[in-house]
């Protein structure tokens, strides 16, 4: 999800912060044009790996060069997503139903489980998953997307338990719609200013990272804005 809304935000403050970030991607155009807008400084703390996220081998080897590189990985944010609405139960085809459940939860299960031995060899890490307020606010035609992202809540609260007495902590933002020039677009006549603003969720993140709430591990933060 680097190269998305959320990540295109927050990868600049995580340099910012002193991290350098590893952004796997997809669209080599996508990636190029990211790259390219971010300071040269920026750009030699930033990795692109091209990858696919829902691929167990291309995950393991993502987080294999990735500790070859640093020798640690001190923190993973799985942003990757895909909304999908409109299409009832009834509808849709198992196609489909695979490829919501995958992007949205299958990669986010195919991460941890390929950081997790990078972090428990070090004793510590950070994980952010990335829900929605879909899981819990469900709306008809949304049904496979809001199933994921409830899924990742579960998975974020098993790993919790499964770490428990580790230095690890994994947490789940769970935002409302995200004020992006995409989510402006589709509703142009609501009201922008009562939405998630991306940089609360981005600092958010960082926090979760950086060990200023190192305490705060299985919890499932509501971001909804004024929603």
């Amino acid at each position: 999800g680097g190269t998305g809304h959320v990540g295109r935000r927050l990868i600049p403050k995580m340099i910012d912060s002193g991290w350098h970030v590893v952004a796997p991607w997809r669209s080599t155009g996508s990636w190029e044009d990211f790259y390219r807008s971010l300071s040269s400084d920026s750009q030699n703390a930033c990795t692109g790996i091209e990858a696919d996220l829902t691929n167990d081998s291309n995950v393991r080897s993502l987080m294999e060069n990735t500790y070859q590189r640093f020798d640690r990985i001190d923190a993973l944010i799985n942003l990757v997503g895909m909304f999908s609405f409109g299409t009832g139960i009834h509808e849709m085809t198992c196609d489909k139903w695979h490829a919501i459940l995958d992007v949205n939860l299958t990669s986010v299960f195919l991460c941890c489980k390929h950081v997790l031995p990078a972090m428990l060899g070090s004793g510590q890490g950070s994980i952010v998953n990335f829900s929605s307020k879909a899981a819990v606010d469900i709306q008809p035609g949304a049904a496979a997307y809001a199933v994921a992202k409830s899924g990742v809540i579960t998975l974020t609260e098993a790993l919790r338990e499964e770490l428990k007495n580790t230095d690890i902590t994994v947490n789940a933002i769970m935002p409302g719609i995200i004020n992006t020039e995409a989510t402006r677009r589709l509703m142009p006549k609501a009201n922008h200013s009562k939405w998630t603003q991306p940089d609360h969720i981005t600092d958010t993140i960082i926090s979760l990272c950086n060990g200023s709430l190192k305490n705060v591990s299985g919890s499932v933060l509501r971001m909804f804005g004024k929603m």
